[in-house]
């Protein structure tokens, strides 16, 4: 159910701009998570909906090895085939999870029927991660039926149904007020009969766990992606719940998006140098190894590169290292289709700058190849052109 108040919302400043046609290209701000084109913003109004808000999604993989004892009827059958010197194996079987149906419903089932597959939290606390990150540690139970056929020589002599019951606990962001959600999505089951009374089964399974409550919000939205799982390294602590809403956890998620992944090598030679009157820089060449966003995710991104510059005198080079310290994920195809935008933060190791962090913006156009890198240095833009993009691959990650 969705509510929708339209006459009793005041229009924001920014959309007053864009409806009466006053805003221009300037004003639209690089954030992180990319942007829509500006004359689709003109289309929106302020909506208030009532939503299911996610406040947490992942995957998590849980392995268990398990005992089984074959029914009275099934042991003398075995054991005369073990007796007779039958070659006598074991299959085991699963259910195949139906994918098609969304994680529901909410509130989540009591209880997991023995012949289903199923899975679903019974406990939960608050805990703090060694990084001093507040989280819940939620205890969850996967009910898994299974189905063991017993053969001797290849011909079936027994079979039968049982099921395993799999417990893990998973940090989440999953303060009180929100429902846990699970469903398992893949199930690998293998077996080995030990003798006549005992057959050992082995199950993998992989489980999605979606923590959610009601709320309601006024947002634009996009397609997110589950988040990597957080080892369950805690420290004993409780957490009060905060806030109208339960509170966020932005620390774990959502991640920050990536809308594409750059990688390669940007670099070029200037054969008029690029003078810097304010550090006496005459810059001749400059190379950029780039890698942000690789596999499409926000961690690991880095940019490492070096400018050549000539001495005071002229008469040789030195390389002037540059390193980024911090990187936003890039904004892909802005303003314009196969343009792509970096800023963050950057060190260059330059006597009498050691170590100081400055403002980069990194362009890189793949309409013609060419990538264009800006420093602000102590309010001055140092801009650096044309480097060659040729060697740099952008990959769009929404496909």
């Amino acid at each position: 159910m969705t509510n929708i108040h339209l006459p009793t919302y005041d229009v924001p400043s920014f959309d007053k701009k864009m409806m009466e046609g006053r805003m221009s290209v300037k004003d639209i701000k690089p954030i992180r998570g990319g942007q829509v084109d500006p004359s689709f913003l003109a289309q929106l109004d302020p909506e208030c909906i009532r939503v299911q808000k996610v406040y947490d999604w992942t995957v998590a993989n849980t392995q268990d090895q398990r005992d089984i004892a074959p029914p009275i009827e099934c042991v003398q059958p075995i054991a005369y085939a073990i007796a007779s010197g039958q070659l006598v194996t074991v299959t085991c079987t699963a259910p195949t999870p139906d994918l098609t149906i969304p994680i529901v419903p909410t509130p989540a089932p009591l209880f997991c029927p023995t012949d289903e597959l199923c899975c679903l939290e019974i406990g939960r606390e608050d805990v703090t991660l060694v990084d001093g990150t507040q989280a819940q540690l939620v205890a969850i139970v996967s009910s898994i039926p299974l189905h063991l056929v017993v053969s001797a020589n290849g011909t079936v002599i027994c079979e039968f149904d049982t099921h395993v019951k799999i417990f893990q606990k998973d940090v989440l962001c999953a303060p009180q007020g929100t429902n846990v959600l699970c469903r398992v999505t893949q199930i690998i089951c293998d077996s080995v009969l030990l003798n006549e009374n005992q057959i050992v089964v082995n199950v993998n399974i992989c489980k999605e766990i979606q923590v959610e409550a009601e709320v309601k919000l006024e947002v634009i939205a996009r397609f997110c992606r589950p988040r990597a799982p957080i080892p369950a390294n805690i420290l004993p602590l409780q957490c009060p719940p905060v806030g109208q809403f339960p509170p966020q956890c932005p620390e774990i998620f959502p991640t920050p998006s990536c809308d594409c992944s750059v990688t390669g090598i940007a670099s070029g030679e200037f054969y008029v140098p690029i003078l810097f009157d304010l550090l006496g820089l005459s810059i001749i060449a400059t190379s950029l190894n780039i890698n942000l966003c690789p596999n499409c995710q926000t961690t690991g991104s880095t940019i490492v590169g070096s400018l050549t510059v000539l001495t005071l005198l002229g008469i040789s080079a030195v390389i002037v290292p540059l390193e980024a310290t911090v990187i936003n994920p890039p904004v892909c195809n802005f303003p314009t289709p196969g343009v792509t935008t970096v800023t963050g933060f950057l060190t260059l190791t330059v006597d009498g700058l050691v170590g100081l962090s400055l403002p980069f913006t990194l362009v890189i156009d793949k309409n013609t190849n060419v990538a264009t890198l800006t420093i602000n240095i102590l309010g001055i833009p140092l801009t650096l052109t044309p480097l060659s993009a040729a060697g740099v691959t952008v990959v769009d990650c929404t496909l």
